[in-house]
Order: structure tokens, then sequence, then C-alpha cells
């Protein structure tokens, strides 16, 4: 495979300019091109044959877009065999409301010789807006509303009614071309934190912490954003336990509450409450007002606000791909696209990068098109959405920004994108930023199941997630993105620590072959650390067969190169320099995790030069410079000498590249480097991003970096792990564990049986499961000194008894973990103590088991357990624990080790000091209903 991977590289080797060239030669007006006017005070009932007017005013421009095509399908009706000429529409200044998408099919298309052109008149600024600006504040007087204690700066505007003849219901507010914040809590760069999930509708409800949620007037239409790993959920609320604190959602998230964080973020927003802050605003439905709190600066008489009149998507192309009918070879230049809501009507929430979200301009069955010079903003959700068998398209110095979602999304995944093949579409020269502002996992570029695309000279910066996305299949699945170049693309301050986490500058998924990542600059990319990773090159899961040279990646949470896992992909003629934790990182080895990295310059302030596990061989390592600013570089816990000695890094040396100023971002090589005499070839990081006129490359110095804005971890509250499972409701899982199932495995609190009590916790084990550890249930509570008490209760079923275990393990030290105390439980009733058979005991009984173990230094590796049957017989022994590693607990874990049906319970669990396991049991009853 690595062979034909690479001679599919060398057929991406021609220069991307070639292409784009191609791509474009057919967008300039033609000079013999019939040509329609438009002017905001024209008439869609005048022939459009002219700029103005005339005189009598009977003749003159069209009005609106929507007239100006009707106008060509008329003209390609009356013409003998199609069109003879090219047709170009120009735009005059002035803005063109929508009140409804404007809709291009099959009928509007031109042809390769004679396409239809968009564009606006020289020296124009044409704005195709889905929203209605107002300007008629006056100073807010709250004696008629429920809301008392709001600031005295607040304006408000009683509206006009909706053009669409129903209620005003917009969820985005756009001011001077730029998004306000619906009035949220915390304000922005804080957050709220959950107390844990519940243990039921693990996807849809949490506890929240006393306080932070009060029955706010319309809470029901409050909108709940919750953080996750690397996504975010959006929720309405269904109901509001405030017994038991807790919130449970109309929507479901696409993971479990609490799966990577106990105690996750969210914000809540659309509350008059929360008008607190300058530059939010309120919709209060009810009584058709808006009130808003100004930014500073911001006059009462001369502040325009525009509401958004469409639910989404403000253009649309609608080629069927069924019927082979596709809307070709039309070109947008030099126009202004805005002002669309969010679609929350029936919320999806996505498991990855926002992918079922509409974009403002949605493109089905387009190819050959073009946007060129355009500005695409104030969306609330993506800008443009290139799917359902949209190819070989040119989006081309365009400005996209102020997004509720992501930048230009290309393919298809899951159910997105329908059955046509996207492909050979071309993002060049465009600024990306200020994107994700609502869905804050969406991408600035993100390609799904699309090949043959190229990503090149784009600049992104201030997301909360990764740059740009490439691929859709997990694992080594067959490849469904492959030939993508991504090259030149500039792509810095994402997540600035109050993003997402598990992210990177470039992100790519599954078997790429032609797959290249060349002279990208990648900086400053800070996930937020509570939970996971942020890196600058991220080839994820299965990332196989794609090219990395030539880039440039410095200041990330983690490792500049961070694989997952993968094989034969290529690694050469980088810079990696300045990671957290290391600079390059492999992080499995029970699955091919194989990369060539040759001729690089690792560069470091820290010694660790590799993160992760590189123990098996399944990489290669060689030539490459290595250096640290503050000591010996360390190679896998070894240092140069011992790692070279093991057969690793030939040709690698240990020396001061010499970079010009590596602290200011200047990674230039000086003349004498050791780098150029090893034939390093030097990287022009100026040639990255945007290219063009003086205007057009520094118009992101205009739109200062996000500053990094480190959340504070939450603050842990010891786990309580004391459980008699009174409290929990019928058929839920238990508090505070991370409970793993599959198939027709179950962990749920149960009235069957208990020891003492109603409840008990009843787990079935059956055949054919995902894993053969399944189900399995795990609490994470660390003890390093003192002496700890471990006890429960259990019963194994008389018709169906269980293989089990319970286990302690450490997992504190680097690599696999240490196992700790483990009590076996055989389905014939036997029951061991780290293999030291104990006694058998009785089905159908309820038995107890006790471990203490003191975790002081020379008394970790024995323990006493006593095992006392249910007619009081009592067997006490001391074991020896064979696994010397072990130090500390970190980990308590129930394992099924069967694989047949079978059924176990558990009460009365409990693990602690002494002073801890004689605490009342923890308990959160709810409310009763």
């Amino acid at each position: 495979m690595y062979s034909k991977c690479l001679a599919n590289l060398m057929l991406m080797l021609l220069p991307a300019t070639l292409f784009i060239a191609a791509c474009t030669s057919s967008t300039f007006q033609n000079a013999d091109a019939t040509v329609i006017y438009v002017s905001p005070q024209g008439n869609d009932l005048w022939s459009g044959g002219s700029s103005r007017p005339n005189r009598s005013g009977t003749d003159g421009p069209l009005r609106t877009i929507a007239g100006a095509r009707n106008k060509i399908r008329a003209l390609k009706q009356n013409s003998t065999g199609g069109f003879n000429k090219a047709v170009t529409v120009m735009l005059d200044n002035g803005i063109y409301t929508q009140n409804e998408a404007l809709i291009f099919t099959a009928e509007d298309s031109g042809s390769a010789e004679f396409p239809v052109t968009y564009r606006a008149k020289p020296g124009a600024k044409p704005v195709i807006s889905g929203g209605l600006v107002l300007n008629n504040w006056t100073p807010a007087d709250f004696r008629s509303t429920y809301i008392t204690g709001l600031s005295d700066q607040i304006w408000q505007m009683q509206l006009p009614p909706n053009p669409a003849g129903t209620a005003w219901d917009f969820n985005q507010l756009y001011i001077n071309d730029s998004a306000r914040q619906r009035a949220r809590t915390p304000n922005q760069g804080f957050f709220l934190r959950s107390d844990g999930p519940t243990g039921s509708n693990s996807n849809r409800e949490f506890y929240y912490k006393e306080n932070d949620i009060a029955e706010w007037h319309h809470l029901e239409r409050a909108l709940f954003v919750v953080y996750h790993s690397w996504a975010t959920s959006l929720h309405h609320m269904e109901s509001i336990d405030t017994q038991a604190n807790i919130l449970t959602f109309r929507e479901p998230a696409r993971w479990p509450m609490g799966r990577w964080e106990k105690q996750q973020r969210y914000y809540v927003e659309n509350l008059f409450e929360a008008l607190d802050h300058p530059g939010e605003w309120y919709l209060d439905s009810d009584n058709n007002t808006l009130y808003y709190f100004p930014q500073p600066g911001e006059k009462i008489n001369a502040t325009e606000v525009t509401v958004p009149l469409l639910k989404a998507t403000l253009v649309e192309f609608m080629g069927d791909t069924t019927k082979a009918e596709y809307v070709e070879h039309l070109h947008f230049r030099d126009l202004i696209f805005r002002h669309t809501n969010a679609d929350l009507s029936e919320i999806k929430n996505s498991g990855q990068a926002d992918i079922h979200q509409a974009a403002l301009i949605m493109a089905r069955g387009l190819r050959h098109c073009s946007f060129n010079n355009c500005e695409i903003s104030c969306a609330g959700a993506h800008a443009l959405f290139l799917t359902d068998g949209s190819s070989s398209n040119l989006v081309q110095q365009c400005h996209l920004h102020t997004l509720g979602g992501g930048g230009v999304y290309i393919g298809g995944g899951w159910d997105v994108g329908g059955k046509g093949i996207s492909a050979s579409n071309t993002v060049d020269n465009c600024f990306i930023h200020n994107a994700g502002n609502l869905f804050h996992g969406a991408h600035g570029i993100w390609i799904g199941k699309s090949s043959y695309n190229r990503i090149t000279h784009n600049e992104i910066k201030n997301i909360d997630y990764s740059g740009i996305s490439c691929g859709w299949s997990w694992g080594f699945q067959p490849s469904s993105a492959n030939h993508n170049r991504i090259e030149f693309n500039h792509i810095h301050h994402l997540s600035n620590g109050e993003g997402l986490s598990d992210m990177g500058g470039i992100y790519t998924l599954g078997v790429s072959p032609g797959t290249t990542l060349r002279n990208n600059h990648i900086h400053d990319i800070y996930s937020y650390k509570h939970v996971s990773h942020g890196s600058g090159l991220y080839p994820d899961e299965g990332s196989s067969c794609i090219l990395m040279e030539d880039n440039v990646v410095y200041c990330v949470r983690s490792s500049p190169l961070f694989m997952h896992y993968g094989a034969d992909c290529t690694v050469r003629n980088n810079i990696l320099a300045l990671g957290d934790h290391g600079q390059m990182r492999r992080s499995r080895e029970d699955k091919r995790c194989h990369y060539l990295a040759t001729g690089n310059i690792i560069y470091s302030d820290h010694p660790q030069m590799l993160d992760g596990p590189w123990n098996n061989g399944d990489w290669l390592v060689a030539s490459n410079i290595y250096w640290c600013t503050s000591s010996k570089p360390e190679f896998a816990g070894k240092s140069f000498a011992e790692w070279q000695s093991a057969g690793n890094d030939h040709g690698s040396i240990v020396a001061d590249p010499l970079f010009c100023n590596p602290s200011h971002g200047d990674f230039r090589l000086q003349a004498s480097s050791p780098a150029l005499q090893r034939g390093f070839r030097p990287i022009d990081t100026t040639q990255a991003g945007l290219y063009g006129d003086r205007t057009w490359r520094s118009l992101p110095d205009r739109f200062p970096d996000r500053k990094l804005n480190e959340i504070a971890p939450p603050l842990k509250v010891p786990l309580q792990i004391n459980y008699d499972f009174e409290a929990g409701e019928i058929g839920t899982k238990p508090l505070d564990a991370r409970v793993h199932v599959s198939g027709a495995g179950s962990i749920e609190i149960s009235n069957e049986t208990a020891n003492d009590g109603n409840n008990s916790l009843k787990i079935t084990d059956a055949p054919a499961l995902q894993r053969q550890w399944y189900p399995h249930l795990e609490y994470l509570r660390t003890y390093t000194n003192g002496t700890i008490h471990i006890s429960w209760d259990m019963l194994n079923n008389a018709e169906l008894p269980a293989d089990f275990t319970i286990e302690l393990r450490d997992y504190s030290m680097s690599g696999n973990f240490a196992t700790g105390p483990s009590i076996a439980v055989s389905a014939n009733g036997e029951i061991r103590a780290n293999q030291t058979f104990l006694t058998k005991l009785e089905h159908g009984q309820w038995h107890h088991a006790g471990v203490t173990i003191n975790l002081n230094e020379n008394q970790h590796h024995l323990y006493d357990i006593v095992i006392r049957a249910s007619g009081g017989k009592e067997i006490k022994r001391k074991i020896t624990i064979k696994d010397r590693r072990f130090r500390n607990i970190t980990w308590l874990g129930i394992i099924s080790t069967g694989d047949r049906k079978a059924v176990y319970y558990l009460d009365n669990l409990r693990m602690g000091t002494f002073e801890e396991i004689n605490k009342p049991p923890k308990r959160r009853p709810r409310r009763q209903r």
C-alpha cells in the first residue's frame, strides 16, 4: 500500500495555480455578453436594459435578483437552441432584501461557452440580505414587564409586523454587520458547570449546581449550549426538578452528558434576566419588543439593527442529481451575502463537525460555478455548503466571517449530502474567521466524503474548533476522501483555551491516498485543556497514505504532529516546534500507527521530543534534527544515545537549527544552520495565506487575534463511592459511574432483589458483545496513601450465574495500567483473590466481601480480604499483589468476563477511608412525579 500511496502522491505535484486558472478562465465578463441591470430603484416590469430609469419612468433596471433570474429564463426560452451569448447581471449599490430564499435550478444554468454571471457594478457594493433593517430605538421602559433591576442604559424597540405574517422569532441580531450576543448567563468567556450526569436519560439530562439555574420567566424558551469534547449540543428545557436539581432537555445530545468531563461546561442564552452586558439583546416575543444593551459609543438615533427574516438559507441551488439535472456555469463576483438565522426549530445535534446545520448558501448539484471576491457573513450557521453532487466549483478570494457555524463545507456524511458525489472543488485565497459562534464544533473548511479538492492559500483564525477537516471514514475502511490538496494555508488562534478539545489546525480521517498537507503555517492552537488535546497536524483514526511536508507548526497545546492511528503517512521537511507535551505523538500500539518522519526539524523548550507509546517499532524516524532550549532532549524516556543505540533515528542529530527568532514565530534559518548543510529545504511562511493586492493581504490585520482565555478547571469534589442504589430510578444507570454496555448487555438499577432496602444494581451479560469485558462500569477515584477499605454485597443469579471481577487499578504510570486487588467470581461459584482460591459461594444468595489495603510504602503489595457468606461463615485471608508496579488506587471497576446470558447483582458498594465509608450513602432523590 505504501508504494502505491507514494505513486499517487506524485500525480499531485503539478502547481495548484494551473487548476485554479482553468477554473477562473470563464468567470470574467465576456465583452459581448448580454447585460441585465438591477437596482433597488428599479422595477421588475422593466426591461433591465439600462442602469438608470429613463426620464419618463417607464423603463430601466430590474429591481430584484429573482427578476433578473426570471428574465434569463425567458431569454433561454425565446432563444432557438439556447443561449447564443453570455449573460451578465449587473447589480447596483444597495440592499437587496430577500423575504424568502433565492432559488436557482437547472433551468437557470449557463453553459461553458455562454456562462451567466451575477456581479457588482464597478464601484458598487450590493448586499443580498435576508434581514430587515430597523432603527427606532427608545430608552427602555420596564414598568410593563416582569423584569426589574435591569440597567437604565438598555434600549427597546417596538417591532413592526413581521413581513412573513407570523410572530417574530429570530435568534440572531446584527448591528453594523457584526453579530450581537443574545442575552446569556454567564457572559461570554465564562461558563456554568453541571454537577454530573443523573444516570438516566444520559443524552438529555444532568444535575445542575445549586443556584445556577432559577425558574426564570420563559425558561422553556432558553437555549442551553452544552460542551462535550469536540462538539457542543444545543437544547431546550423539557422539565426542571428543583428538588433534585435536575435539568431534562427536549433534544438529545449525540454524546452522553459527563462522558469526558463530569462537571461539563454550559451556558444559557435567550433569558431576559441575563440582559446585563453591553452588546446583549433579548426579544420579548409576547410583547413584540426588542431590548438591547448598547456597546460603548453606540448612539440611540444612529444605530441600525438588522433582524433576520430567513430561517437559515439565503441562496439555494437546487440541482437534482437523481435526474442528472445540475445547476451549472453560474458565477458570482464582488457580491455581499448576509443576514440569516440559525434553524433551531428542530435541533439535530451532530456528533462531529455540526454537519446537520444548513448554510446561508446551500448548493446541491452545483457544477462549474464560482464565487469570486464575495463576502458571506452574518450567517446563523455555515456560510457555504457544497453538497450532493456539487463539483468543479471555485470559491476564491472570499471573506467569510461572523458565522454561527463554519465557513465552507464540501461533500456529505452520515445522512447529509444525498447520493451525488461532490469532488474537485477549490477554496482558494479566502479569509475565514469569527466562526463557530453558536455551533462551536464547526470548522473553517470541512471536507466530508469528497475527493480531488484543492484548499489553498486560505487564512483561518478565531474559531472554537479545527481549522480544516478532511475525511469522513473512521479506521481503515475504504476511502471516502482522497487526493485532496491542503496547501499554503495560514491557520492560527483556534479554540484559544475556551473552545473545544481533540482538535487540530488540520484534522484528517481515514485512508486518503494522494492527499497532501503541504506548506501550511499553523500556530497558536490552544484547546480547552481539561478534556483533551490540541494539535497542529492531527491525523486521526485511520489516516493513511497522507503526505505532510514543508509545514511550519508551533505553539500548540499538545504536539505539533499528533497521530491517533493510521498507516503509511510521510512526514518530511517540516518544522515541528514548541508543543506543550511533546513534538511528535503516536497514540496507539494496539492498532497500526505508522508514519515515516524524516528530514524534519524538531524544536522544543522542554526535553520531551516524543509523546505517547514508542515501543512496537511500527514507525520510522530518521535524519531529523532535534533541539531543546532548556536541557538535553529525551526520547520516550531515553537519552539520545540510548535511543539511537536501540536502532532508532538513524542519521539524526541533536543540534541548534539556528532559527532567526523562534520566540516571535520567525523560523527562518540562519545561513550557518546545520539544517541547511544537511539538505533541509527552507520554508517561506510568507507564501502561506492570502495573496493578491496589499489591501486584501492585510485584511486579517483589521481583526485582532483572539486572546488566550484559559478556563479554570472544575472544582473537583472527591468522588464519594458509597451507594445503596435506593434513590435511583428503576431502569437507570448508577450515579457517578462510567458505564460501558453494548448489545443485550445492561447495567441498571433494579428492584428485583436487594441485600437491604428495595434496590440494587443489576448487571446483565450476554453473548457476542462488542468487547469480551462488556458490560462493565468504572469509578475514577485516586488514593495515594493511607488505609483504604472497599466493600460490597453480591448475588449471583441461580438460573443464569455470571463470571465477573471487582478490581482496583493504578493508571498513574506511563503506558499500561498496574493491577491491584482483583476479586474474581466464577459462574461455578468459586471466588478467587488475585488467582488465589478462597471459597465457593451459593448462587441466589447475598454475600458480603471486603478488602483493606494500606497504600503506604512497603505495604501496598498486600491486602486483607474477608468474605462473609449468607449463612454467617467468614473467611479471612492476606493476599499478595503480583504486579509490583501497583502503588496507587486510581480506578475501581466491575467487569463482566463471561460470554453468555448471565445476571448478577451488587449492593452497598463502598470505597474510601474509614471516615468516608461511614458517611451516609450518596443519594439524589428526585421530585415525586
